[in-house]
């Protein structure tokens, strides 16, 4: 009962070291190079969290530890940062006096210069300018869900997803779809849908693709529903 994502993983190592074979005359077989071949691929479901729902996270009364991994997560939301760069978050890579942080990103080596906006301000000032501390993912990713149950963020969300080669659907507590990688999905489509320029947003999330950063892109059918009621079509 693997899901497509993960038998496309074994494929896709399968077929590495198929190739590395080949390539060093360990076998002669090629079959790796065939069209059907293939790395199956589903694009997942996934959620972000709308400007409402992260001001009622923010508005959680919590004890200091709940309210570290709260405010480390709500700085992800509006920075765009990995978690593996939250944690790496020191105060010589913010500038509070020219409004923004610098850091280089783990995943990519990539050189990002992200303003600070006024929420990442208030919780840093909290902290005397120092980034909250950060658990582990597994951990955070646990309390993250609590938190958003806690801020009410229960809404139902209909998953469809391919098990064991069959197509099934049901519904599940939005809260309960949250991670810590949900706070880079809300950073691009909460500055996407505000208005910013694609290629300004890609500046601070480091992607290289407008395909690679569309993905990133998460409104409801219900939000582009909403969207296409403004146009003179639907009038």
């Amino acid at each position: 009962r693997y899901k497509p994502n993960v038998i496309g993983k074994f494929v896709k190592n399968i077929r590495m070291f198929m190739r590395y074979a080949y390539e060093n005359k360990y076998t002669l077989n090629n079959d790796f190079k065939r069209r059907d071949f293939r790395v199956f691929q589903e694009q997942v479901e996934t959620v972000y969290l709308n400007e409402t729902e992260l001001k009622a996270l923010y508005d959680l009364q919590l004890p200091a530890n709940q309210a570290e991994v709260r405010d480390a997560f709500l700085i992800g939301c509006w920075t765009g940062l990995r978690f593996s760069d939250i944690a790496r978050l020191e105060k010589q890579h913010i500038n509070m006096q020219t409004g923004l942080i610098s850091i280089l990103t783990k995943k990519t080596t990539t050189a990002v210069v992200i303003p600070i906006h006024p929420v990442v301000r208030e919780i840093l000032n909290r902290y005397d300018g120092c980034p909250p501390s950060v658990q582990c993912n597994q951990a955070m990713n646990r309390m993250v869900k609590r938190l958003c149950r806690q801020a009410g963020i229960t809404n139902q969300i209909m998953i469809s997803e391919v098990l064991g080669g069959e197509r099934q659907t049901r519904w599940v507590e939005k809260c309960d779809m949250v991670t810590t990688h949900t706070a880079r999905r809300s950073f691009a489509t909460n500055a996407f849908k505000s208005g910013i320029p694609s290629d300004l947003i890609m500046s601070v999330t480091g992607h290289k693709t407008e395909a690679n950063f569309r993905r990133y892109i998460r409104c409801s059918a219900e939000e582009k529903a909403a969207a296409l009621q403004d146009y003179k079509f639907f009038k």
